[in-house]
């Protein structure tokens, strides 16, 4: 029995190595730019600065490979911070589209015997690769990525709004409301094939029914000033840390550390 949980561990323990290895291998060799959350950085960006390669089409597909590596693992790391960057990601792509939206021809609008040519819009021309145009998705890109993973479509939006944003109007948060309200159904429907807002999102913790008793608010009060202090503490030893971590430049020291 001993020898068959060894066995197991170990195979555990390789499996998780190898999706470490390559999820690292995407950062250092293809798309540095992945590295990290990439939270922080899409709140730079929308608030004006330039962060090169944080939108490339490269950078998307390391995020979300080693997204899935990472987590896979068993490495004690969310995907809240990536689900941000990817839905960024994303909606930066999308401001490549133009073209024409479907409509009356001109040959119809000058035929004045054409009747019904009144009930058919024109067609409209659209080329969203702009500085406004490109703001504007991103912002509702940001805002559905953190909807989609908390399962919190108005959290979304006031996140956008309160965090990442320094440029908003009405447009842009009714335009966000919409991203993030698909955004939340689409994924209730792959999780339950259910339409649905009561669903968590992909952070939740099933079978878990929340009990709370009063006898319990002196350990609550104890846990939650713990974890604080011990917050404090990974902060400060990850400043002391930086100094003697390997330069992002010697790939194979950043390989033995991870």
């Amino acid at each position: 029995m001993h020898q068959g949980l060894a066995v197991a561990f170990i195979g555990y323990a390789t499996f998780g190595i190898f999706l470490v290895i390559v999820a690292s291998c995407l950062v250092l060799y293809w798309a540095p730019a992945a590295a990290g959350g990439g939270v922080t950085l899409v709140m730079a960006y929308l608030n004006g600065n330039d962060i090169p390669d944080l939108l490339r089409f490269s950078t998307l597909a390391t995020k979300i490979l080693g997204t899935i590596c990472t987590i896979s693992s068993g490495l004690p790391i969310g995907q809240e911070g990536p689900m941000v960057h990817i839905g960024a990601a994303i909606a930066s792509a999308l401001t490549w589209m133009h073209g024409e939206f479907p409509g009356r021809t001109e040959k119809h609008t000058s035929d004045s015997r054409h009747c019904c040519s009144k009930l058919y819009p024109k067609a409209l021309p659209f080329d969203f690769h702009n500085d406004k145009d490109r703001r504007e998705f991103i912002t509702a890109g940001t805002a559905a990525g953190l909807a989609a993973a908390f399962g919190s479509p108005i959290g979304g939006v006031l996140y956008s709004l309160e965090e990442a944003s320094s440029f908003w109007s009405r447009k842009v948060m009714w335009r966000s409301l919409v991203s993030t309200t698909v955004a939340t159904v689409i994924l209730s429907w792959l999780h339950a094939r259910e339409f649905s807002f009561a669903l968590p999102g992909s952070l939740s913790f099933h079978g878990i029914q929340p009990v709370f008793h009063i006898q319990d608010l002196p350990l609550l009060f104890v846990t939650s000033t713990g974890a604080g202090i011990l917050g404090a503490f990974v902060n400060i030893s990850h400043g002391w840390l930086t100094h003697i971590r390997p330069p992002s430049s010697n790939t194979l020291a950043r390989h033995m550390e991870v």
